[in-house]
């Protein structure tokens, strides 16, 4: 089985863009706290105590960090697929350790 460099790409680098996916919902979600903490316990942004902007933004914030977490993702459920045919190939596997070693060898 041979690889196109699109297939190459997405899977030398599918655990980083989990890991950064779970980084941006952990930020936004610590954001919007420490938003809501500072405006309401110590009266930083006192025009914002009127609004239900920081409700909404805890809300939503902590609805894409559940979604992150827990969400099945069609391209997930395809990249899973194609790793499965993937680790059964051996010409796949010398394939994708080659990109990996030339991604790591490059940074």
């Amino acid at each position: 089985m041979k690889l196109t460099a699109t297939e190459v790409k997405m899977l030398s680098r599918l655990s980083a863009r989990r890991k950064r996916r779970m980084w941006d919902a952990w930020l936004s979600f610590l954001l919007a706290v420490a938003l809501n903490i500072a405006t309401y316990g110590y009266g930083v942004f006192p025009s914002l105590t009127e609004s239900p902007f920081l409700g909404m933004a805890v809300g939503v914030s902590f609805a894409y960090l559940v979604h992150v977490y827990f969400a099945v993702r069609p391209e997930d459920k395809l990249i899973e697929l194609l790793q499965r045919y993937v680790n059964r190939d051996p010409e796949a596997v010398k394939q994708l350790s080659a990109a990996v070693e030339s991604d790591t060898v490059a940074a």
